[in-house]
């Protein structure tokens, strides 16, 4: 039997996607500083980070991403509104409420309900993730590197 193997961009994100998964499933948001999941916030005052990056959700409201202490991206909210706190939905959505739980801002980037991550990265890219339902990235991997055929046509040998 031939294997049908993905292009190498396809596998790597296949990869990602399980590698992500297990994220999911092995990793409270305490353990890991630069991850936000699904249902999980960010209060006034905390921060994921990586690096030389720090993404901040500040007591005044306004959420900045740093590079060694300087801000290169905010969400522009400072001073609207009190307690406030970053909170990635169910449906991937970042949404920054204020005291009792009035919007002051959203990503506008809402789908699917399922299970998502924020994740900030060592290049400091913040990225929302969605969790893959299957995956056989790294078995696709490994057939890569065992140098499998990507022949779509059926193995004579093999039936």
């Amino acid at each position: 039997m031939a294997f049908n193997i993905a292009s190498a961009g396809t596998s790597a994100t296949l990869l990602s996607s399980s590698i992500l998964l297990l994220l999911f499933v092995s990793c409270s948001s305490t353990s890991l500083t630069n991850v936000l999941k699904s249902g999980e916030k960010l209060a006034s005052g905390e921060s994921l980070s990586t690096g030389s990056y720090k993404f901040v959700m500040q007591s005044d409201c306004n959420l900045v991403l740093y590079d060694n202490g300087e801000a290169i991206w905010a969400s522009n909210t400072v001073e609207m509104g009190t307690q406030c706190r970053l909170q990635l939905q169910s449906n991937g959505e970042l949404i920054i409420f204020a005291g009792l739980g009035k919007m002051i801002w959203r990503s506008e980037t809402g789908g699917g309900y399922g299970k998502y991550a924020l994740v900030l990265h060592s290049n400091g890219n913040v990225v929302v993730y969605e969790s893959p339902t299957w995956s056989i990235g790294a078995l696709v991997q490994s057939q890569i590197s065992h140098g499998l055929s990507n022949s779509t046509e059926p193995d004579s040998k093999n039936p």
